[in-house]
């Protein structure tokens, strides 16, 4: 869980072979040791009985007692909600050139000041060229820097190709529950509070809290690299148990 980037914004789900799941979304911080504290700190739905969940959520119609009996969002609530918050979906990073995102590693201050001195250290050889360490220091701190740089650059980028792949993480359609029955929709209409399905083949549409499963096994590896399946409940968390560590929390993208 750990590995998570983005932050947990879908509330509650119903889960099973055949689960319902509630959706939410990401949306990043500074440093991910910030976010995990603002994160514990804010969702605590993890640790909550269905009970406090029908309660803390009543637009969603949880049924506490029979959730597969849950009536869900009705759809202009979740019209409206779309509109507010915007589509389930990762925003990809701004497009950028090749030459453009090198040139960026360069007018990092620290790298500019790197060839601030080699250009000073190439100015006093050229001066008085008695002093070939000049020469040495100007031709270490420009290797220096075009290295590092180029390190930099090629970790940047794939990154931004890393990113881009978890955007097929995201299933095109998923089954939901809206007006009291089940509906197929985008996986990128879902918003806060939706119940949702999760079936055997299919791919988590959405960040959500279980309401319901049996014997409920997803395989996280293109998240968390966990090389088994890990098996997941409807229980509510203890207290002292963080969202990142919640066995009732499953992530977009598990299968």
């Amino acid at each position: 869980m750990n590995k998570l980037k983005s932050w947990i914004k879908g509330k509650f789900g119903h889960g099973s072979d055949n689960k319902k799941d509630d959706d939410g979304e990401g949306k990043p911080k500074k440093g991910q040791k910030e976010a995990e504290r603002s994160l514990e700190k804010q969702f605590t739905e993890h640790q909550m009985t269905l009970e406090e969940l029908s309660q803390e959520y009543p637009d969603s119609g949880i049924n506490a007692d029979k959730p597969d009996n849950s009536s869900g969002l009705s759809s202009g609530d979740a019209k409206a909600r779309l509109e507010k918050d915007g589509p389930n979906a990762l925003k990809p990073p701004k497009g950028k050139s090749d030459w453009m995102l090198l040139l960026e590693q360069f007018l990092n201050l620290f790298w500019l000041l790197m060839i601030g001195a080699g250009i000073l250290s190439m100015v006093t050889y050229v001066l008085d060229t008695t002093q070939p360490i000049n020469l040495y220091v100007s031709i270490v701190l420009f290797a220096v820097t075009i290295f590092m740089c180029l390190l930099s650059f090629w970790e940047e980028k794939k990154a931004r190709k890393a990113v881009r792949g978890f955007e097929n993480l995201m299933p095109k359609q998923c089954a939901a529950i809206r007006d009291g029955g089940e509906c197929e929709i985008s996986a990128e209409e879902l918003v806060v509070g939706d119940l949702v399905y999760i079936r055997n083949g299919t791919q988590v549409p959405a960040d959500v809290r279980l309401l319901s499963c049996n014997e409920l096994k997803l395989d996280n590896s293109s998240i968390t690299g966990e090389a088994e399946p890990i098996e997941y409940t409807y229980e509510p968390a203890d207290k002292l148990i963080s969202v990142f560590e919640s066995e009732n929390v499953v992530i977009n993208g598990f299968l």
